[in-house]
Parts: C-alpha cells; structure tokens; sequence
C-alpha cells in the first residue's frame, strides 16, 4: 500500500485541526506555501491554504449559508456543484498542487459539511486518499465558540454535531482514515504521530521532526477550554462523540 498523494484534515472549528495539520510535516506530507498567517486566537498558525479556503467560502456563499449556519446541506446541490464552475476551480487547484508535491495535505473546517463536493473532485483525479480526523469533546468547543464568537453553547454543540456527524463512518469508499482526539493529540503527541503514519501508511516520524513538533509546535498551555460536561449535550451529541472516541483508539 503505497502512501496517499492526498491527505485531508477534517475536524470541526476549534477542535485543534490546526495542530493535526501540523503534524503532518513530521510526516512528509506537505501544506504548501500560501497558509493564513497565525492570529490572537490561534498564535500558532491555522496551516489553512487560503486559496481553498476561499472556494469552501464561496460555495458556501452560493448555498445561502455561513460556516456557523445550522441548516442541514444536502448533498445533491454540493455533487452538482462539482460539475460547474466552482469543481473546475477545485479540481485545478487541487491538480496544481499535486503537480508540486507527491503528497499533500490540506485543511479547513468547512471541508466535513462539504465532503459530497471533494468526493465528486477528487474521484476524477486520484483514490488514493487518506483522511485524519480530529475529535474534541463538544462541549470544549462549545465553550471555545463563546468565548470567541459570543454563540450559545447550544449553537456550539450543535454545530459541532453538524460538522462531525458525516465522519463517523468511512469518509469515502478507498480512502483511508484515522481518528485522533485532539487532548491525546497534545498529551501524547509522540505516539498520536505513529499511530497517523501506520494507519496511513506515511513514513515513520523521524526523530528531529517529532522532537520539533512535540517541544516546538506542541503548547498544552494553549488549551484554554477543557472537556467540559459532557452529560450536558444531548444525546445525539453524545453518541456521536461516544463513537469518535472508541474510533480514536483503534489502530
């Protein structure tokens, strides 16, 4: 099994997708060069190629929709999309970027609402897919959304419900996928690291990489929501993050 020439970072907001992108430099995968730059609210950098997340923004854009709107997306409007002017830009994009790299990785939040979308794109170009999803516990989130945007931590929760729901199960036929809790992520950095390359089959972190990550990049202190309780979220919020967190200790 050869190593994917894409790999997509999938998490809700302020769930430290972030530093799961990060992560994937210790691993050879490779962000590009035109990244948001670092602000107050993430002093570490976000590691978001700015040219996708404007395509995401627009998309949205044309649905009506925000990425905090709570309205369900269907999926037909998003494969339909695909196919006009809006898949034409992804797909070069996404061409021009494989073109520099021979295996890149990117990130942004919107992309668990707009998966329908990338399966359509990426199914013309390549199937060799692998997908690290980042899971934390919601009402973490929820809070993080208060502090930050002033929503209620019913929006938060269910929010983080909308985004994380479709990546319970296989994210697409043939692409490979790994599940990692976000606090594992920060507290056992080292070993969340191996568990992404064996599962992706990436090359094993090597040792300058990993020291740089976990005692450069790696900032517990940064962590300014903790889990919260959880009992507190309903319980179809519950079972999804139940489900996430068995996922998150397998392989």
């Amino acid at each position: 099994m050869t190593a994917p020439r894409i790999v997509l970072v999938l998490g809700m907001h302020r769930s430290g997708t972030s530093v799961a992108a990060r992560s994937l430099a210790a691993l050879g995968i490779d962000l590009g060069k035109n990244l948001a730059p670092p602000m107050p609210g993430n002093p570490k950098g976000f590691f978001e190629d700015m040219a996708f997340v404007r395509i995401h923004i627009a998309l949205l854009n044309s649905l009506g929709l925000k990425w905090h709107s709570l309205e369900e997306i269907s999926p037909e409007p998003l494969t339909d999309a695909a196919s006009g002017e809006f898949g034409e830009r992804a797909r070069n994009l996404l061409q021009r970027r494989m073109s520099l790299y021979s295996s890149f990785g990117f990130k942004d939040p919107r992309l668990c609402r707009l998966l329908p979308f990338w399966r359509a794109i990426v199914d013309r170009i390549t199937g060799d897919v692998g997908c690290v999803v980042v899971a934390r516990n919601p009402m973490a989130v929820a809070h993080s959304l208060t502090r930050r945007n002033n929503f209620s931590l019913e929006h938060g929760v269910e929010l983080w419900h909308l985004h994380m729901k479709p990546l319970v199960g296989p994210i697409h036929a043939g692409w490979r996928k790994i599940t990692v809790e976000y606090d594992r992520l920060l507290e056992q950095p080292e070993e969340q690291l191996h568990r992404i390359a064996s599962a992706l089959n990436l090359v094993p972190p090597q040792r300058l990489a990993v020291e740089t990550f976990c005692n450069e990049f790696i900032n517990v202190s940064l962590r300014h929501n903790l889990a919260g309780i959880i009992h507190a979220a309903p319980l179809h919020v519950r079972r999804t993050w139940d489900e996430l967190q068995r996922q998150s200790l397998l392989n």
